[in-house]
């Protein structure tokens, strides 16, 4: 008898379970399709279709001729080309194109959909929740380049058995340099020639924007950038700024959390990733697209997915009033510590070219 009521009640529970998950299958493209539309007819409505990248078009386009996209003019007033160089010719086609922006937004939700599934993602319920991230909105009406860079680290963790990888991770960091511990991952793990790759496409990026500008002056410009922008970023530094202390402590604190991340956590990419979160001087809420690498990495859990979209109490531009920036940086730690605890698996940490033995880390040498 209580083998059967046993059996009733499992036979029960999964049936609830089967219908809960046709009724998210059914329900959640539904509200996201909703969330992307509003979206994109709010953005219509208020003028700030593909802000982004509209704003920087033009300097895009002046690459042909030689201009140079950085003025630092004004640059505290938005609007300013921030990206580097080799991401402006990355995206000059579309910078011609009438209408390129609306590929740019397309690429949008394509590039998240195809950053989840080179990361192993499957459940599409999952995808939907991340297409309706409050991130994922605003790259959506924004239409940066957070997306691309997020698309990069993911095929750099998919070809992570493979040499191509370091050209995966070289162009991510230069596309966005503050994505630079990606470079550390690849050293902490040993894949030598990969490194060697990234750290050439990082000269390459380099050469290409000599020819605009010097080395100082665009460290002048990214110093400026960083000392107009970073106090209205969501950012532990302009937390602790907010609250009275000097903007010299509050880089001191968000370095020491940063490093310590990713000197602990560097031989997983998931870990890199929040390091690159907490040591960036400037996030905007798009950023945390990229909290989808540890996501995809440590957690299946639909529960643990739908956390980022409390980020809903940050505004889409700047980061609000300070309580809207402590509440940002509690969804980002609630996140990466939620998906970090119930994570189903261990993340490999290294190629599966190599094995760790009492000796160290050796090349695994055939058996045959």
């Amino acid at each position: 008898m209580a083998t059967r009521h046993t059996d009733r009640l499992t036979s029960a529970s999964s049936g609830v379970g089967a219908h809960l998950r046709a009724v998210q299958l059914v329900a959640l493209p539904i509200v996201t399709l909703a969330l992307l539309v509003t979206t994109v007819l709010v953005a219509i409505e208020t003028h700030n279709v593909a802000v982004d990248f509209r704003s920087v078009s033009p300097e895009i386009r002046g690459l042909v001729h030689g201009i140079n996209p950085y003025v630092i003019e004004g640059v505290g007033n938005g609007g300013h080309f921030l990206w580097s160089v080799l991401a402006g010719w990355i995206l000059l086609p579309l910078a011609w194109m009438p209408y390129g922006y609306v590929l740019v937004m397309a690429g949008e939700l394509v590039g998240l959909i195809a950053a989840a599934l080179l990361l192993g993602v499957r459940d599409w319920r999952l995808i939907t929740v991340a297409l309706a991230w409050p991130a994922t909105l605003n790259s959506l009406q924004s239409a940066n380049i957070t997306v691309l860079l997020l698309v990069l680290v993911a095929a750099a963790w998919h070809d992570k058995d493979r040499v191509r990888c370091g050209l995966w991770v070289g162009l991510a960091v230069a596309v966005k340099l503050f994505a630079w511990p990606v470079l550390i991952w690849l050293a902490a793990t040993r894949r030598w020639r990969a490194l060697l790759i990234a750290m050439g496409v990082q000269v390459f990026s380099l050469l290409i924007t000599l020819p605009y500008y010097s080395l100082g002056e665009f460290v002048r410009y990214e110093r400026e950038v960083d000392r107009l922008m970073s106090g209205d970023a969501i950012t532990v530094a302009a937390l602790i700024r907010d609250h009275g202390g000097s903007p010299m402590l509050g880089r001191a604190v968000a370095l020491a959390i940063g490093l310590t991340i990713l000197w602990k956590g560097r031989r997983q990419l998931g870990w890199v990733v929040v390091a690159t979160l907490v040591l960036s001087p400037i996030v905007w809420l798009h950023y945390f697209d990229l909290l989808l690498v540890p996501l995809a990495l440590w957690s299946p859990s639909l529960l643990v997915w739908t956390i980022p979209m409390l980020l809903f109490v940050v505004p889409g531009m700047l980061n609000g009033a300070p309580w809207q920036t402590a509440a940002a940086l509690g969804v980002f730690a609630l996140t990466v510590v939620a998906a970090w605890v119930g994570r189903a698996k261990e993340e490999p940490a290294v190629s599966s070219a190599f094995r760790t033995s009492a000796a160290g880390i050796e090349p695994v040498t055939s058996r045959a």
